[in-house]
């Protein structure tokens, strides 16, 4: 008797068993910008209380991210950030070699944090800035129309998941009252969804508001600057991390790329406790309670700042 072997069925004869989820879609995508974020700014192989812009920088000639970079002369240590493109080999011949310089880490570190605090003591400038690049951005609210056309996405699977139950009732795949379970099933989510839609449809006409807009930021810099003259090293990085998207060097040139969270409660208190001496105990400190910056923001302000600042050697 010969061995018999499975093949897949057309796909048109599939029959499709839907599956409640487990989690909803806010958690799982708040699940996987933390593990992204962790997974990021890792603090394994890297010395405590250094690098304050680790996994913040990019390089604007090359697009990618800067790395750290020690460097030791007459006993002394010297850290900076670098392209890894300067390296021929990385950047893919000797003709792509990346022309920007190396960047004193210390000098740029303090050069970044004085001009956010000067820029959430003045939130004036961030609304304006925002109300100069809505001006010539169609979509004022990038993360919102993300979800928006994810919502789209998924109410047009419903309606086409409610056809196919109707297709297997009329084709005598299940009865009458498997197909009411189903189609009752699928109209309670996509009426859960269409909710979802007007919800984030009302908020994006709200955050389009200036009197709404310079309030939410108004309320974020007030909570922000509470304390941040006492923040220890992990506090000020925990803060930039949560208000920086990006910050771009190039040459004698700095672009800080804001991303204000504007949600109703208040972020997690950057104010840290006395460090962990123990090397391990630190790393899982700085996992544990760094804030995930898409858990908390739903909407990201972005704004130019540009300075010149003399830290290139």
């Amino acid at each position: 008797m010969g061995r018999t072997r499975a093949t897949a069925r057309p796909r048109e004869e599939w029959i499709e068993i839907p599956i409640p989820a487990i989690i909803d879609e806010a958690t799982l995508q708040a699940v996987a910008a933390t593990a992204r974020d962790n997974s990021s700014y890792s603090p394994r192989h890297t010395e405590p209380d250094t690098f304050l812009l680790r996994r913040l920088l990019r390089c604007t000639h090359c697009q990618v991210k800067l790395n750290c970079y020690r460097a030791r002369r007459n006993h002394t240590t010297t850290r900076y950030y670098l392209c890894p493109h300067r390296d021929p080999w990385r950047a893919g011949g000797a003709e792509h070699r990346c022309p920007e310089r190396r960047v004193r880490a210390d000098e740029l570190d303090t050069f970044v944090f004085d001009q956010v605090r000067q820029l959430l003591t003045r939130p004036d400038l961030i609304t304006a800035g925002q109300t100069a690049v809505t001006a010539h951005t169609p979509a004022a609210d990038e993360l919102l129309s993300t979800q928006l056309a994810r919502l789209q996405r998924r109410l047009q699977n419903a309606r086409t998941e409610r056809g196919r139950v109707a297709d297997l009732y009329q084709a005598s795949v299940i009865d009458n009252a498997e197909m009411k379970r189903r189609s009752h099933e699928i109209d309670v989510r996509a009426h859960r969804l269409e909710q979802e839609h007007q919800t984030l449809t009302a908020r994006q006409s709200e955050l389009a508001a200036g009197n709404r807009l310079h309030l939410g930021i108004a309320n974020f810099a007030q909570r922000a600057l509470h304390g941040i003259d006492t923040l220890d090293f992990h506090g000020r990085q925990q803060l930039l991390r949560l208000v920086l998207e990006d910050v771009r060097v190039q040459g004698w040139n700095v672009e800080l790329q804001l991303r204000i969270p504007l949600d109703d409660p208040p972020p997690a208190d950057t104010r840290t406790s006395p460090a962990p001496t123990d090397k391990r105990s630190r790393a899982r400190s700085a996992r544990n309670s760094r804030p995930a910056k898409e858990a908390v923001s739903t909407w990201i302000h972005r704004m130019n700042c540009g300075d010149r600042f003399r830290l290139a050697c």
